[in-house]
């Protein structure tokens, strides 16, 4: 099966998201494995929300100011862009929490 090629324009939004992916990972397994250094926990909220504020929140302000416009004339997509603003605002509510 042929895998389906994303636009040029999209791949830098995509590689945002998997870095993203990457640190929630790091993260993950950090909480076992470094369970019994303060030191590192208490860096994690720190190091969450200075890579949600320099990647995450303008990859989010480029999605909603260009690529969900251009959704809206797309069929099938009516839905999409709405619930994904609302899991933008609720990924950065959970963000200024930390």
């Amino acid at each position: 099966m042929k895998s389906a090629r994303r636009h040029e324009s999209l791949i830098l939004l995509s590689r945002e998201y998997y870095y993203a992916l990457l640190l929630c990972l790091r993260v993950h397994r950090g909480l076992v494995a470094q369970q019994d250094d303060p030191a590192w926990l208490r860096n994690q909220p720190e190091n969450v929300v200075r890579f949600f504020a320099s990647d995450l929140r303008p990859n989010f302000r480029a999605e909603g100011d260009m690529l969900f416009p251009a959704m809206q004339h797309c069929a099938n997509v009516t839905e999409l862009p709405p619930n994904l603003l609302a899991e933008h605002r609720r990924l950065e509510w959970l963000a200024s929490s930390l």
